[in-house]
């Protein structure tokens, strides 16, 4: 990292890798960004999975925000049907 930094954005930093990579710069990303606010565009859902909060946009508006596992946990969210069928539908 060329110099310290509050706020991290990265937009599909992971998109065209396979899972393998994927993984070792999600590792590396949570390790050395630890101290960082992390604002990332993401479609493979478990890249996000493991933050704080999580933003849903639809149409360009956000149309839910909250912690993962309690968005997960409530069966009416958007987050949660997305995670449900992400082994159906390719995210692009």
């Amino acid at each position: 990292m060329l110099r310290s930094s509050k706020v991290l954005i990265i937009d599909e930093a992971t998109a065209s890798v396979d899972l393998k990579t994927d993984k070792l710069m999600q590792r590396i990303i949570l390790e050395h960004f630890t101290d960082c606010t992390i604002i990332a565009v993401a479609h493979r859902l478990e890249t996000i999975r493991n933050f704080d909060r999580i933003a849903v946009f639809e149409n360009g508006r956000v149309v839910e925000y909250g912690r993962p596992g309690a968005l997960l946990a409530d069966a009416g969210t958007k987050f949660k049907a997305l995670w449900e069928s992400r082994g159906t539908i390719v995210l692009q």
